[in-house]
């Protein structure tokens, strides 16, 4: 049967969850920071050779799981689709009327050129790299390309000085080539550079107008520098072009900065804003529950957990919350609450149950502690240290013969364990 416990004995639970908090991942926006946009143009072939129209192509990326484009080929045959990062590789999927999908792998040029496959319904394909406007056998690159191509080498192997010295050739070479105000501008950003970056940003915009990618890039400047309102204004204009989920991601990372940081008003505001944009955001809910359990909301964090399992039902996350607030709380709910989250995730609720009997043994509240090893030893019975320890209380309850059972099986479990010699001399004791 479940107890109410006071307060200092939800520590190790608590603690948990705070560095769960802490550790949170950010969400992924639609392309990285440093990426750059491309373009691929499939060109679908009837048995025959002919251009055939109207087939469906589709395009997703593994490394960018929310990236999902869809597209019918037009009457030349032709399906030109816009990728947001052109140095991953995408998948390109031509799905005929009749007869098997057709899935290739295409790695985009970067820049202002593309990638051109021609696909014959029936298995051939061929592969050419075409300019915009043109095309032929081979690719070819403008100086300027060279440079902005270097660029991003040197950022991938996170050499921020070469990466920066190469697209600021690339843009002496050719200013109008907008890829390299972009790619030095998320350069300028990791570099915490902020004024830099902004400054980027509007030589981006004057080549191509308004983008995701230009947004997303003003919002971590203004960021950066403070600018709220700026920020504000970046994040309604990612929403405007159809790129909300981004606006909501950059919302959230900003919270999870801030918790990392032990901010946790700042953490707050922002995943509530970010649960206004999604209120089924998953991550925003959990950290929000998080916060509300280290600060003692535990009504407040056991209504939240329960957004997430009417989401998803068996998160762990939202199922251990609700526990430990419905406990706090002394709620004859808690112990169904606890076996909702011991059937999920039993060892990691064994593991819990465990340092909180310890914590209970140490404090001198041995019946409370019997009781929390017996949980233990419900979810998981061959938890050896649970034994030993178990053990150890019944003899302090004068329990002999229950107290010899659970050390037997300790050594049992665990013939290795440096506690085994202490175990063997209780035994002898008890004799």
């Amino acid at each position: 049967m479940l107890t109410k416990e006071p307060l200092g004995h939800s520590r190790p639970l608590v603690l948990r969850l705070i560095l769960a908090a802490l550790l949170l991942s950010l969400l992924p926006a639609s392309a990285s920071s440093q990426g750059t946009i491309g373009r691929v143009v499939i060109n679908v072939l009837d048995a025959e050779g002919k251009p055939a129209s109207g087939v469906a192509v589709s395009a997703t990326c593994e490394a960018l799981p929310r990236f999902n484009r869809k597209t019918k080929t037009n009457k030349r045959g032709k399906a030109t689709i816009s990728v947001v990062d052109a140095t991953e590789v995408y998948q390109i999927t031509v799905t005929p009327d009749e007869g098997q999908p057709l899935t290739i792998n295409v790695k985009p040029q970067l820049g202002a050129q593309g990638t051109e496959r021609t696909v014959q319904l029936g298995g051939r394909l061929a592969e050419t790299a075409v300019a915009e406007g043109g095309g032929g056998p081979e690719a070819t690159y403008t100086p300027a390309q060279t440079a902005f191509n270097e660029g991003v080498d040197a950022l991938k192997a996170n050499d921020l000085a070469t990466a920066e010295a190469k697209f600021k050739e690339a843009i002496e070479l050719e200013p109008g080539l907008g890829a390299a105000h972009s790619a030095i501008a998320g350069v300028y950003v990791t570099k915490k550079d902020w004024q830099a970056a902004l400054a980027a940003t509007d030589q981006l915009e004057a080549l191509e107008g308004e983008s995701a990618r230009l947004y997303r890039l003003r919002y971590e400047a203004h960021q950066g520098l403070g600018n709220d309102s700026e920020a504000s204004k970046a994040l309604k204009a990612l929403d405007r072009l159809g790129q909300g989920g981004d606006a909501t991601a950059l919302t959230f990372n900003r919270g999870a900065d801030a918790m990392r940081v032990g901010d946790l008003r700042a953490a707050r505001e922002a995943f509530e804003e970010a649960l206004e944009m999604n209120a089924d955001l998953v991550p925003a809910l959990s950290a929000l529950t998080t916060i509300h359990l280290v600060e003692g909301r535990w009504s407040d964090a056991v209504a939240l957990a329960e957004r997430t399992l009417a989401i998803e039902p068996e998160n762990p996350k939202a199922l251990k919350a609700r526990y430990e607030g419905l406990r706090q709380e002394g709620s004859a709910e808690a112990k169904a609450a606890f076996e909702a989250l011991a059937a999920v995730d039993p060892k990691a609720v064994a593991d819990e149950e465990f340092e909180r009997a310890v914590e209970l043994f140490d404090a001198g509240s041995t019946q409370d502690a019997i009781e929390a090893f017996e949980r233990v030893l419900t979810i998981l019975p061959d938890h050896a240290l649970a034994h030993y320890r178990l053990g150890l209380s019944y003899i302090s309850v004068d329990q002999a013969a229950r107290a010899r059972g659970h050390l037997e099986r300790f050594i049992a479990l665990a013939p290795e364990n440096p506690e085994v010699s202490s175990a063997k001399e209780m035994l002898q004791y008890l004799e």
